[in-house]
């Protein structure tokens, strides 16, 4: 075994390190474009309200998964869609998250002359983490130029 192997291998974590990873996959409803940033983007199947104002998605309860249980939960990635009906419509969507606590709001951006999308992840031991306040959500914000937007969100977390 070379040495830049047995290096990698000691490097890398052991089962017993590894945490599972969850996803949050998210649709809202066809929206009409606006050409200013305005309410969140939010879906009529999957409602969420904060504080009586409507937000994007919310910790639902009746799933078992971490998020929706309100246990702290790390985002460490997304993939974002912003789909417009109109090819030459100029839109721009941001992804963020109000977990009252340190860190970055927005986490993800997408933007573009059409349909257009943005994914990534964060460099490992970098995420966002979020608070056990059943309060914490992910809003999705969009804007474009002409016709209807709707937006694909999948977030992707860990939990201790």
């Amino acid at each position: 075994m070379g040495f830049a192997l047995a290096l990698a291998l000691l490097a890398s974590p052991s089962l017993a390190q590894t945490k599972t990873l969850w996803s949050i996959y998210w649709l809202s409803d066809v929206l009409p474009c606006k050409g200013y940033w305005g309410t969140p983007m939010t879906s009529a199947q999957w409602p969420c309200m904060v504080n009586g104002v409507a937000v994007s998605i919310c910790p639902r309860p009746y799933f078992p998964y971490p998020f929706d249980q309100g246990r702290p939960i790390t985002i460490v990635g997304y993939e974002i869609v912003q789909i417009l009906t109109e090819p030459t419509a100029q839109g721009y969507m941001v992804v963020g998250s109000g977990h009252g606590g340190d860190g970055a709001d927005v986490f993800a951006m997408t933007g573009g002359i059409g349909t257009n999308s943005k994914a990534g992840f964060f460099p490992p031991g970098i995420g966002i983490a979020q608070g056990k306040e059943r309060s914490a959500h992910i809003d999705a914000y969009g804007f474009c130029t002409s016709g209807t937007q709707r937006a694909i969100v999948n977030i992707f977390y860990t939990s201790p």
